[in-house]
């Protein structure tokens, strides 16, 4: 008998910028077989990397974790693990972290992790537990701090040019990121734009790449010199008078400064610096000059080096000095973390922080474990580390200094895995993890801005729990009232419009008596009304990329700044009844949700303030004697 084949949406959970929307084949319920990018969104546009669409070889992968183990030999051996029920090792792991605040405090306990999962819910819940429990903070620096910083400096927030605009730019500069390799749809817009409009790519990296190898120009230049090319660029479009200083003036702070700042970054002064001939370095401006649509496409290689932030900015101010933000198609783009505006409270406890706790740097891992006097400060030594989503063994700085730090016989590890990693062979304690389409959570996208829901598609390994559960379970240990703690532990934390509810996963959860209409479990504080059931009044304020009045649909268009009565006209909580819904018909094999780009709430209007109407379309090349209209600044 044939297998029965069905169709899923969902999302991509790694901590990649592009947060595609996937559709994923599911065999008899049970195993999934291929997956493929949603076609019919805008951003994903059909296109994902190879190591996804292979994912069914990760998630049914024989040596995945199915049951939690106990170290009972040698750390880091594998073989030094025996099988533990899932009560026992959790018990284990709470009178650990009970003991430990009471000995030494509860800031020497700390919850680590990363980007493992992107999912709100399952990636940064962790940090309810550690702000109710008092537990030591972390600054997450691995991955972005530069580049964002660098980026912000220039834009006044993390925002920039709508990524699709890529396909209507005359020239696209792909800069400190190996796109073709690591962003596949950045090529997939860069190359529409070839196609159609016979746009030019520019590749700027400090070595030949994937993507460099497919550029009309490949700039080639010594790492962490980013910013004196910038500078030089800058120094030509001002010398030969590609400089906007309408634009300059209206929307910059220190135009003539910076003018006068660059007089002398030649382009012999670059040369030397960079190792880039000075006559690439005159081309590349003259192109960037003479082409009003240009695109700068500024990646997360800039956080890779000790002075990543100023060559960010530097290179991110090559699209103010030439009024590139005018234009749709032009301008510069990072990331759009800024544009969503969550309420994460809920999330994150946010509204239980004490800020005299300490916060340590993620990155210095191995020197807070060895106990360094920069670090911990007059505070206890770390004894316990509870981790969810990162391999910090092999991915945190100072390898030897973090290895030795794990090596401490006296300090306590619990390690919740998908597979026996480094990190884990280290623990005391390893807990199975579920994988992202085994469980509900919501997505942000940072290099596009389009909000996305990844249902549970199919059933984890009985043994497997989700990181909400797990968070969950250790607070009940620890006699902590104030997490969020759904019917059996499963659920999805939705935030938009500053609205916190529960979806709960509606498979098994529709018929718990904490659910309203549609399936809807409604966290109440004590003192809520009984006017006000769904707990809306109160949270009207903000700018908002979601309106609760709007039916979430595929592909719906939500302006950023969007307010309106959160009251649904139909009554309920009004965003969280239909995404209850649209879960509940994915669930159910609703055709009309199948395909649906992986169930895209909506998107922000991300760019430069105002709808991209506002700004100069065009369907051919521009040249500078264009009429230019005023579009305001990032």
């Amino acid at each position: 008998m044939a297998a029965v084949l069905e169709h899923r949406p969902s999302v991509c959970p790694h901590d990649c910028p592009s947060t595609c929307a996937l559709e994923v084949e599911v065999l008899d319920g049970r195993r999934i077989g291929k997956v493929r990018g949603a076609k019919d969104h805008s951003y994903t546009a059909g296109v994902i990397c190879s190591k996804v669409a292979r994912y069914a070889e990760r998630i049914h992968h024989p040596e995945r974790l199915t049951v939690p183990l106990r170290r009972k030999g040698d750390k880091g051996r594998r073989e030094s693990f025996v099988p533990i029920d899932w009560e026992d090792a959790l018990d284990i792991v709470a009178e650990a972290l009970l003991r430990i605040e009471r000995t030494a405090g509860s800031e020497a306990i700390w919850p680590y992790y990363y980007a493992g999962t992107m999912g709100l819910v399952m990636r940064d819940g962790i940090n309810r537990l550690r702000h109710v429990k008092r537990y030591s903070g972390q600054y997450s620096t691995i991955c972005v701090p530069l580049a964002w910083n660098g980026f912000i400096a220039g834009t006044g927030r993390l925002a920039g040019s709508d990524p699709r605009e890529m396909a209507r730019s005359d020239l696209v500069v792909i800069w400190g990121t190996n796109a073709a390799s690591t962003q596949v749809n950045v090529m997939t817009h860069a190359l529409e734009a070839r196609r159609e409009r016979k746009a030019r790519i520019v590749v700027i990296d400090t070595y030949l790449n994937a993507t460099a190898k497919q550029a009309d120009l490949f700039v080639c230049l010594r790492p962490g010199t980013d910013g004196a090319l910038a500078c030089a660029v800058m120094h030509v479009l001002f010398r030969e008078g590609f400089a906007d200083r309408e634009y300059l003036a209206r929307h910059t702070d220190c135009p003539a400064g910076l003018e006068e700042h660059l007089a002398s970054r030649t382009l012999k002064w670059a040369q030397r610096i960079t190792g880039v001939p000075a006559k690439t370095i005159e081309e590349l401006a003259r192109m960037i000059g003479a082409t009003p649509r240009t695109y700068l496409r500024l990646g997360y290689g800039f956080s890779r080096q000790r002075n990543g932030a100023v060559n960010m900015h530097a290179a991110a101010s090559i699209a103010a000095v030439t009024g590139a933000w005018r234009h749709e198609g032009g301008g510069a783009f990072h990331s759009n973390g800024a544009i969503y505006h969550w309420d994460k409270t809920m999330i994150e406890g946010l509204d239980v922080i004490d800020p005299s706790i300490r916060v340590f740097d993620q990155s210095r891992i191995g020197a807070v474990l060895e106990g360094d006097a920069q670090d911990i400060a007059d505070g206890p030594r770390v004894e316990a580390l509870l981790i969810q989503g990162t391999n910090p063994m092999m991915v945190a700085p100072e390898y030897e200094r973090v290895r030795r730090g794990f090596a401490r016989d006296d300090l306590f590890i619990c390690v919740h895995e998908q597979f026996m990693t480094e990190t884990a062979a280290a623990a005391d304690i390893v807990l199975p993890a579920t994988m992202f389409l085994e469980h509900d959570d919501l997505y942000q996208a940072g290099g596009q801005q389009h909000i996305l829901l990844g249902p549970k598609v199919i059933d984890p390994p009985e043994g497997c729990r989700s990181n909400h559960e797990v968070v969950c379970a250790l607070a009940r240990r620890g006699s902590v009232g104030l997490l969020l703690s759904v019917a059996d532990g499963h659920g999805v934390v939705v935030l938009a419009a500053g609205l916190s509810v529960v979806i709960p996963a509606l498979a098994h959860d529709l018929d718990s008596p904490l659910c309203g209409a549609a399936g809807v479990a409604r966290v109440l504080p004590s003192d809520r009304p009984s006017s006000d059931p769904c707990g809306i009044e109160g949270f009207a304020g903000g700018s908002v990329g979601l309106a609760a009045r709007i039916r979430i649909q595929r592909a719906t268009d939500l302006a950023a700044d969007a307010r309106s009565d959160h009251r649904s006209q139909s009554g309920g909580c009004g965003i969280a009844a239909a995404l209850a819904e649209l879960i509940a018909d994915h669930r159910s094999g609703d055709p009309a949700q199948e395909g649906a780009g992986g169930l895209v709430l909506g998107h922000i209007a991300a760019g430069k303030g105002n709808d991209p109407g506002d700004r100069q379309r065009s369907d051919k090349p521009a040249r500078r004697k264009d009429a230019m209209k005023h579009h305001d600044s990032p």
